[in-house]
């Protein structure tokens, strides 16, 4: 008899805000070939000896604003997902972080011990790039394999054009009450061209592509539909020959043209987390603000919803 497990796997959070917790995170996740492509020695030097303690302690900072009494925002929302999945479909649902020592491991030792024959693995990614969701599906096959364990091991891809995914944003626009005048931004996760140029033209890999499809399906939205205008943009960017526009350029430019009422939605993102909670939500609210804006506001990642949920199964 067939026993469906599901395993939900994200980037990660440090363990706690403390500086040395949040350096820890940084260097594991930093000295990743996959996030920062660079000769193996050059990668270290640069991201334990410069990086990680430069900013470990800003980024203490940045985290302690949006840590929630239970945990890391994206650890918390990520575990109500997986509670929803449950709910709906009776089976268990595992999470587990990239860059969280064992994390992966325990999550596939339990499904074992669960009695689970099939795992279904989903990297919590709508969009692919070699970064995110490539190197999550990539570390959890090959500790699978290491493993040996005696259930099959299913890979799912990316989702950014499921059609339940899709409708799961447009509840969290709706939820936000939107004026009808407000400018909508669509902004999704900044990624080096250099991982862009690889996957050009291929529809399952192509980032940019993806993410367009995302927009272009959520105007389709009537949520989206009854808004004055939209824009796509990238966020985070780390180092020079990103992705563009970038969206904190957009956030300083928008008032001087008139646009005052904004709206940003982080399709990349399925749980609320650093880059949207306080990347957009603080950061780039107060930058709009203070560049003329009159009001900006952050829509949630649908988080636990029972849309995305559904998406998932």
């Amino acid at each position: 008899m067939t026993k469906t497990g599901y395993l939900l796997t994200n980037t990660g959070s440090p363990c706690s805000c403390r500086v040395e917790d949040v350096r820890e995170y940084l260097e594991t996740f930093l000295t990743d070939p996959a996030v920062m492509g660079m000769p193996y020695l050059l990668r270290q030097l640069l991201v334990r000896g410069v990086i990680a303690p430069t900013r470990a302690p800003k980024s203490a900072e940045r985290y302690r604003q949006i840590w929630l009494p239970e945990g890391a925002p994206l650890k918390v929302y990520s575990r109500q997902l997986a509670d929803e999945i449950e709910r709906l479909s009776g089976a268990p649902a595992y999470v587990a972080m990239r860059y969280e020592e064992g994390s992966v491991e325990r999550a596939l030792r339990q499904a074992e011990a669960d009695g689970v024959t099939e795992l279904i693995s989903q990297p919590l990614y709508p969009h692919f790039a070699s970064s995110s969701f490539g190197t999550v599906q990539d570390f959890v096959r090959r500790t699978y394999d290491r493993l040996r364990l005696g259930y099959q091991l299913i890979e799912r891809g990316p989702f950014y054009d499921h059609p339940l995914f899709i409708r799961s944003l447009a509840e969290q626009i709706a939820s936000a009450e939107l004026p009808a005048d407000t400018h909508l931004i669509f902004s999704f996760h900044g990624i080096p061209l250099s991982q862009v140029k690889p996957y050009a033209g291929d529809p399952e890999r192509d980032y940019p592509y993806q993410c367009r499809r995302t927009m272009e399906l959520l105007q389709e939205q009537p949520e989206v539909r009854r808004l004055r205008s939209c824009e796509l943009v990238y966020q985070s960017r780390f180092g020079h020959r990103w992705l563009a526009p970038e969206l904190i350029k957009r956030l300083a430019a928008l008032p001087t043209e008139g646009t005052k009422s904004v709206a940003v939605i982080c399709p990349s993102f399925v749980a609320d987390c650093l880059e949207s909670l306080e990347e957009v939500g603080l950061q780039g609210k107060e930058l709009f603000l203070r560049s003329g804006g009159d009001r900006l506001t952050l829509i949630s990642c649908p988080n636990g919803s029972s849309t995305l949920a559904r998406a998932l199964l």
